[in-house]
């Protein structure tokens, strides 16, 4: 799923020519065997932490890497980095989300690096965003670690943290600012025990010590969603959102 959705921000925003059908079906396809893949060897891209290189770690096959997504009913072509980061001039990418999002952020800046040797860019950090920013085309690729995309805060009265079910605005205003989001949240809205990161959920003037996770998650999302609806300009922002993947803990 992490290559599905990077080939969809990469196509269904024109990065690369469709050799067939112009209203192709991108979701509609598999994964073909291409002997000529990976783009780029993770153990030299200076953007993969090392809790996700596994090659790095010893991992000894290599096969998985060897696979594209085949759309159905259109080609597409070969990824180019160039000409990404030509039609990406003076923009921003923004990924917002757990693992899922931080895999995809660093494998884009994966993609990028590897193709343009010798490209310069500037690392920022600031709490949960972080930013790389390709200096000779002023494009920027950013991270915002958020689990949950709705607000998780420290209560007035010191309760602890509290997952908001109803805000966004703790993050939203450094969303808007970009002309791509990719969003992603589900693996921790079931975490309990110590993997809970959170205290107590609020929705409206209520606080809860729990409810169900799943009627959680949805309003969540639907708190997520109508912001988009509310405070996203289409014609400025392309905004993408992934679904869920299998946990990466072992």
């Amino acid at each position: 799923m992490k290559v599905v959705i990077l080939y969809l921000l990469l196509h269904l925003l024109h990065i690369c020519q469709v050799t067939s059908a112009e209203n192709c079906n991108f979701f509609n396809g598999s994964w073909v065997f291409d002997s000529s893949y990976p783009h780029y060897n993770s153990t030299t891209c200076p953007f993969i932490e090392h809790v996700f290189n596994c090659q790095r770690n010893g991992r000894p096959d290599e096969m998985y890497l060897k696979y594209r997504w085949q759309p159905q009913d259109c080609q597409l072509q070969r990824f180019c980095g160039y000409d990404f980061l030509r039609r990406f001039k003076g923009k921003s990418i923004m990924f917002v989300g757990d693992s899922l999002s931080r895999n995809q952020y660093q494998s884009l800046l994966c993609l990028l690096y590897t193709s343009m040797p010798g490209i310069k860019y500037k690392e920022m950090r600031s709490g949960d965003i972080s930013v790389v920013h390709f200096l000779d085309y002023e494009v920027q690729v950013k991270l915002d670690r958020n689990l949950f995309l709705v607000d998780v805060a420290r209560d007035k009265d010191k309760i602890g943290r509290v997952l908001v079910l109803d805000s966004v605005a703790g993050k939203a205003r450094h969303w808007l600012v970009n002309d791509v989001l990719v969003f992603n949240t589900f693996a921790w809205w079931g975490r309990r025990g110590s993997m809970q990161p959170w205290d107590f959920i609020k929705l409206g003037d209520k606080i809860m010590k729990d409810m169900d996770r799943l009627a959680a998650l949805e309003t969540g999302l639907t708190t997520w969603a109508r912001w988009v609806d509310a405070a996203v300009n289409p014609n400025k922002t392309r905004v993408f959102f992934q679904t869920t993947s299998p946990a990466h803990y072992k």
